[in-house]
């Protein structure tokens, strides 16, 4: 009932105002309810182009079902220009300016972009089904973190190498499969009599060990149950992870 007072008062004071202005015109019900396509459409969600030459906003002079994106130049502000759909694939987006103010890396379409502003150009970073996210550069600018499937990530911007930083997996630790105590009794009492049973353990030994020395750093894999990661962050020195 709160409401409906409300929004009848509303009307009503409108309806007031409008019998006052100059005109002496009346002002309806049915005028109100259709907004802007009765008052006019106003320009909104305006941005600066990167190089602070251009100003991009969303307009509908034309009275079109959805807002286009329009565009008018420090140097011609008289001139308004609807931006094409090349355009606006390309226009960069909001995201991390490097020290020096002339490049910027963001992310797009859950893909990663970094932006040039010194030559006005655009080189896409990834190109993925999954979602790269929360873009930035570390501390000494040369990778890009990144975030994808709840794990952190680094482009490396000299030599375009990807490394995996985090490994954080749902689920529980597998663990390697035991066998019952009267089995691992006769397999050690077997050891015990045949010889080549025995230099076949070692061999298998052997060969993990000399696999586990030979294999890449890799991030420590953390299994977290049932629980849920949300907002996962790093240091601006890649030193710590929240």
């Amino acid at each position: 009932m709160k409401q409906l007072s409300t929004t009848f008062l509303l009307f009503f004071t409108l309806q007031i105002f409008a019998q006052n202005v100059e005109n002496k015109s009346v002002l309806t019900i049915a005028q109100i309810m259709q907004g802007e396509k009765f008052i006019g459409y106003s320009p909104t969600n305006i941005s600066w182009s990167d190089d602070s030459k251009t100003v991009y906003f969303d307009w509908n002079p034309d009275d079109e079902l959805l807002r286009s994106k329009y565009k008018i130049t420090v140097d011609n502000p008289k001139n308004i220009e609807k931006v094409s759909i090349e355009e606006l694939k390309a226009m960069s987006h909001r995201g991390d300016w490097n020290k020096a103010y002339l490049q910027k890396i963001y992310s797009h379409n859950g893909d990663i972009f970094l932006f040039n502003l010194q030559n006005g150009t655009t080189k896409q970073i990834t190109n993925t089904l999954e979602n790269e996210y929360y873009t930035f550069f570390s501390e000494d600018e040369k990778s890009i973190v990144y975030t994808k499937n709840n794990n952190i990530f680094l482009w490396n911007i000299e030599n375009g190498t990807t490394t995996q930083i985090t490994d954080f997996q749902d689920g529980n630790k597998k663990r390697k499969s035991s066998k019952p105590e009267y089995q691992e009794w006769l397999y050690e009492d077997q050891l015990q009599y045949f010889e080549v049973l025995r230099a076949r353990k070692i061999k298998r030994e052997l060969r993990t060990q000399q696999r586990d020395t030979l294999r890449p750093e890799r991030p420590l894999t953390i299994h977290y149950g049932k629980k849920r990661l949300s907002n996962i962050l790093v240091s601006n020195d890649l030193n710590f992870v929240t």
